[in-house]
């Protein structure tokens, strides 16, 4: 087994559209009376070629980063196992982004 980048990369990916979308949720939740211009800005905000000069950007981008860095540490641990080396998991307990990612994704400290 090898460490896929295609993997890592992927995970880094997945994790900032997830935030994207939730952001893009919780404006347009947030926002009164919402008409299809308030929708059209929202989305626009949130494009691709604007979205890192929002103030969440920087949460986004860390968030993608710690994605791409458990996702190597998951797949090294796999590799380290084969020849019975156990690096154990990442300690990330207790800070927020890990919190909303693992909510994100149903994952709990007991797996």
């Amino acid at each position: 087994m090898q460490i896929s980048y295609d993997d890592i990369l992927f995970s880094a990916e997945m994790m900032f559209d997830e935030l994207i979308n939730i952001t893009i949720a919780e404006e347009i939740h947030n926002t009164k009376h919402l008409s299809e211009n308030d929708f059209e800005k929202i989305i626009e905000k949130y494009s691709v070629q604007n979205v890192l000069s929002t103030a969440q950007a920087k949460t986004m981008v860390t968030a993608a980063a710690v994605a791409a860095i458990e996702n190597y540490h998951e797949q090294l641990r796999e590799k380290l196992l084969e020849f019975g080396i156990d690096i154990d998991e990442i300690d990330a307990k207790s800070k927020k982004i890990r919190k909303g990612y693992k909510e994100l994704f149903e994952i709990s400290d007991d797996e």
